[in-house]
């Protein structure tokens, strides 16, 4: 798998990012109409809120163990671990009922979520040179979230293509056939990462995480960002078909353009760390996510809505390759693991805090209210990303 290449980037890389694609196009398809599912089913957002916090809850326990479990099983049996987890407990909450089984199951998605995630960043870093790993993040991102304008736009539509061949048009059982569908679609990726190999990669003697002044920053800031983040991106679907009321299929077309939006921002965003440095490109595009944020929160019609939420995840998401590359970059090949599963472990943490509150918050004050105050986190976590790691940025760009 390694004799052949396209812009530098290894074979086996290319292999991975095929496997990932068919994994992600399933993940998206669930993503978006998982809450709305929950929605026809009666639940309110503080429900919606306790879902995502269970999730967390569950991302927090996989951190703790993923390190461990990369260094038993290794990255590909990981990969494997990861792909046939992912899509056999999103089968199950796609047909349990319950509020305690719907809890359940979401802590077990949320397990096996925390060891995808995690992984992602030390297999592109172990299948790319340091040379080209800022490039390997951009087109992986870029990849997989340009598979996922087809698959929100696919997902939109599913429930709809669905009804004829289940026989019935009633909203819970089309959007539940749709998400096993993006199970099974899930499942495909199975195929092409049974052959991907990896070269050999060092196992520590135990498990190491790294320390000191540049960790303890990044962390902190961080953690700011992802309280905004964590407060609306759980009901972002929800706040669509409940605050802007819209169809479904309406809902599915402006999470593709959203999409478009992601890959043209990933794709700039090496530009963006060459011209003014890794720290003070994640420092402005976190202050323009939260004035994104903000401005979507003004309820503003149609295309104008669909622009503002583009712009809130374009400018959420430049920032990944710069913020990944500059952490795999400052810690040991032998601490990646560790330094990842800390990233991870700082994020979830956050979601947990601020999912359960902002629905809360949506269900007593409404969307605007909560959507503001995310706004300010993200704006804040930008300028204290900026201040704290100003004196680690890169000399070489």
């Amino acid at each position: 798998m390694s004799g052949w290449s396209f812009f530098g980037l290894s074979g086996a890389f290319w292999v991975f990012l095929v496997a990932s694609c068919l994994f992600t196009f399933g993940v998206f398809v669930f993503v978006l109409l998982y809450n709305l599912y929950l929605l026809d089913q009666g639940f309110r957002e503080d429900f919606l809120g306790l879902v995502t916090s269970a999730m967390t809850a569950g991302n927090i326990v996989g951190t703790l163990f993923v390190v461990a479990a990369t260094r038993r099983l290794g990255l590909k049996r990981m990969l494997l671990l990861c792909f046939a987890g992912m899509a056999a407990v999103s089968a199950g909450r796609a047909l349990v009922v319950g509020q305690a089984a719907l809890l359940g199951w979401a802590f077990l998605w949320g397990v096996t979520f925390a060891f995808w995630a995690i992984s992602i960043p030390v297999i592109v870093a172990q299948l790319t040179s340091a040379e080209l790993r800022p490039v390997g993040f951009s087109v992986y991102l870029a990849s997989v979230i340009g598979i996922g304008i087809v698959a929100d736009a696919v997902g939109g539509w599913l429930p709809g293509w669905l009804a004829p061949v289940i026989r019935t048009t009633a909203p819970v059982e089309t959007k539940r056939a749709a998400l096993l569908v993006g199970c099974a679609i899930a499942a495909l990726a199975l195929w092409p990462a049974a052959h991907l190999r990896f070269g050999h990669l060092p196992k520590p003697e135990r498990v190491s995480y790294p320390r000191g002044a540049f960790i303890a920053r990044f962390l902190a800031a961080l953690a700011l960002m992802n309280l905004g983040t964590g407060a609306f991106n759980p009901f972002s679907n929800a706040y669509f078909a409940q605050h802007l009321k819209m169809p479904v299929h309406d809902i599915g077309v402006v999470f593709s353009a959203g999409q478009l939006a992601q890959v043209c921002a990933i794709l700039l965003a090496p530009l963006i760390v060459r011209r003014v440095g890794a720290v003070r490109g994640i420092m402005g595009v976190e202050v323009f996510t939260g004035l994104s944020l903000a401005f979507l929160a003004t309820g503003s019609p149609g295309w104008m809505a669909a622009l503002g939420f583009g712009g809130y995840l374009a400018f959420q998401w430049m920032d990944e390759p710069a913020m990944e590359s500059l952490l795999m970059t400052q810690v040991p090949l032998a601490q990646r693991s560790g330094a990842s599963s800390l990233m991870y472990l700082v994020i979830f943490s956050a979601n947990a805090v601020a999912a359960p509150v902002a629905g809360t918050g949506i269900a007593r004050f409404g969307y605007p209210v909560v959507m503001i105050a995310a706004a300010a986190f993200l704006v804040a976590g930008g300028l204290v990303f900026g201040f704290l790691l100003r004196r680690f940025e890169p000399r070489s760009r």
